[in-house]
């Protein structure tokens, strides 16, 4: 496979693009990771199983809602998340937009690569008697996610093709596994664990939902690959309404079976040994090389110059540095600043291209009421977090209304000064 040309600064020509179900998988193969396995074990061992599945089910009707307009936006203007938010910031103004969300993912393919190199050292310590450094493991993972992100989004649907079914259906067998030396299936019906960091349905829907807003906000940097007239309806279903809530529910579950959070030492337990590894090193890959290619994509905005195999290269050595450097350390600091900071930045753009881009061309350097519309949500994000002023009682939902809205209202206040 040759290294191809990642569209960073043009639309997708119709000649590469997919269908809806390939996007969706893309979308599953992404929610498959060790910080997904962590976040639902954390809300099952919570809240018990039955009030677990209520929650993850609540937030992936909320993810699917706005999936589907980041989806839209992505596969009707056939660009990159960053291009779209040039569009709506400014060329020049974007740029400061698209460093905070090229560094979020720095962050976050450094955390997943760390979590990787814990994962396989256990693993192979409990199934094969191997004993490897953490840390020479994560960096040896993170060269061959770099590796596979160079070939571009080719290479990351046809590894979702491949490795997406065969992680959820190891997953199943986990469950079933776990779930059958229980007996009568009353891991079912654990009750919430007393003093649990997570204290009820709202908590969860606003921890997982803030969580993966990231993705929400990126989707169009996989959308845009959709086949014209397909149905971003149907991706966002599959990937957002379906994918995540069962990526999440299928990790969580042996922890309500066994009181265990640890997804892959419950399946070692089992006996799955190699089909545990193949788990981790899989999960990892297709998310973080969907990682490593948005922030990619974002750097070629920041660098308009600079060769695409170049700009991975560099995006992975920083994302590695940052796990090595021990931002794993600060996991709930971090998924707490992008709760409030980037879905704001979704609303903004989705309510641009929706409700203001057919009446008024795209901004030309800096968009003032795309930045007060973004530091409002991010403002009314963090209140809602604080519980000081909150209408859903979920941050991220909150943040994300209030920024389409007031992008809205803006423009129609600037026009309004305008035609005086």
């Amino acid at each position: 496979m040759a290294l191809i040309d990642n569209h960073a600064r043009a639309p997708v020509p119709a000649a590469e693009a997919v269908g809806a179900l390939s996007i969706a998988t893309v979308l599953v193969g992404v929610w498959i990771t060790l910080p997904a396995f962590l976040v639902g074990a954390e809300v099952v061992s919570s809240l018990g199983a039955a009030r677990a599945a209520l929650a993850l089910a609540g937030s992936g009707l909320v993810l699917l809602v706005f999936g589907y307009l980041t989806i839209r936006v992505g596969a009707e203007t056939r660009q990159s998340t960053y291009s779209i938010i040039a569009h709506t910031f400014g060329a020049k103004g974007a740029v400061a937009v698209n460093i905070l969300l090229t560094c979020s993912l720095f962050g976050w393919f450094g955390i997943t690569a760390m979590l990787f190199g814990q994962a396989v050292a256990k693993t192979l310590a409990a199934a094969l008697g191997w004993f490897a450094g953490e840390r020479v493991l994560a960096a040896i993972g993170a060269g061959l996610m770099i590796a596979t992100t160079i070939f571009g989004f080719r290479a990351i649907e046809r590894l979702s093709r491949i490795t997406v079914p065969l992680l959820v259906a190891v997953m199943v067998a986990g469950v079933w596994l776990t779930a059958s030396r229980q007996a009568g299936g009353a891991w079912w019906a654990t009750p919430p664990a007393a003093g649990a960091a997570i204290g009820g349905i709202g908590a969860a829907m606003s921890l997982v939902i803030g969580g993966f807003m990231v993705g929400v906000t990126l989707a169009p940097d996989l959308a845009r690959f959709m086949r014209p007239g397909a149905s971003s309806l149907t991706a966002a279903v599959l990937g957002f309404g379906i994918g995540s809530p069962l990526v999440l529910l299928l990790a969580g579950l042996p922890a309500a079976a066994t009181g265990s959070g640890d997804l892959i030492a419950n399946m070692l337990a089992v006996g799955l040994g190699m089909p545990a590894l193949l788990v981790v090193i899989f999960a990892t890959l297709t998310t973080n090389v969907s990682n490593l290619y948005s922030a990619s994509l974002g750097l070629a905005r920041i660098f308009p110059g600079a060769r695409d195999w170049l700009l991975t290269l560099s995006a992975g050595i920083a994302g590695a540095g940052l796990g090595l450097a021990g931002i794993l350390d600060h996991f709930v600091d971090f998924l707490l600043l992008l709760s409030v900071a980037i879905p704001p930045v979704a609303g903004v753009y989705v309510s641009h291209h929706f409700l203001v881009a057919p009446r008024r061309p795209a901004a030309g350097g800096c968009s003032i009421c795309a930045f007060l519309a973004w530091a409002g949500g991010a403002g009314t994000g963090y209140l809602s977090d604080r519980q000081i002023i909150s209408v859903t009682q979920v941050s991220a939902i909150d943040a994300f209304v209030a920024a389409a809205i007031l992008y809205m209202v803006f423009n129609t206040a600037f026009n309004a000064v305008l035609r005086r």
